[in-house]
């Protein structure tokens, strides 16, 4: 179902409202810019709007609440994943999935010309799937009505248990 989609870019809003953050700002403001935006997670970036890193709802529970550290005092530069895996706009929604799959990442930022624009997650991927399944079951559905409104009791043949047409 994913290769029906172009890109990423079909599936997210890549209009550059993007949820950032300063490496500098403590972990407790980020956790509270995360809550206030309803997101899990915030593209760290410079002063040139350019990702340095990511930091997710995981990091700060791993790597700070977890440890019993201060969030008040611990920054975000130090619980960030730096070296942040990126895709396009134009990247098939296919090859975004495997690459989160295969890394284990649940957020994948979206860039163009080097500025985040938008993010996409696994749940975002997911709903697209749903949303595309739940479609062609409708087609299909209508086109079984169809079926059956010019060949009266075809829905009545004899099938096998797989479902196949007996002749």
């Amino acid at each position: 179902m994913l290769e029906q989609v172009e890109g990423v870019g079909d599936v997210v809003n890549c209009d550059g409202r993007i949820c950032t953050i300063a490496v500098s700002v403590s972990i407790i403001d980020a956790a509270r810019e995360m809550r206030d935006r309803g997101v899990s997670s915030l593209i760290v970036v410079d002063t040139n709007n350019h990702i340095v890193g990511i930091v997710t709802e995981r990091d700060i529970v791993r790597k700070v609440v977890a440890e019993d550290a201060d969030g008040q005092n611990v920054t975000i530069a130090a619980v960030m994943t730096a070296n942040v895996l990126t895709c396009s706009p134009q990247t098939r929604l296919s090859m975004a999935a495997q690459l989160m799959s295969d890394r284990g990442i649940r957020h994948l930022p979206v860039i163009r010309d080097g500025v985040p624009v938008a993010m996409i997650s696994t749940r975002d991927i997911m709903e697209h799937e749903l949303a595309t399944s739940r479609s062609m079951l409708l087609q299909q559905s209508q086109l079984i009505s169809e079926l059956e409104a010019t060949h009266p009791g075809i829905g009545d043949l004899e099938r096998t248990a797989s479902g196949r047409i007996v002749i």
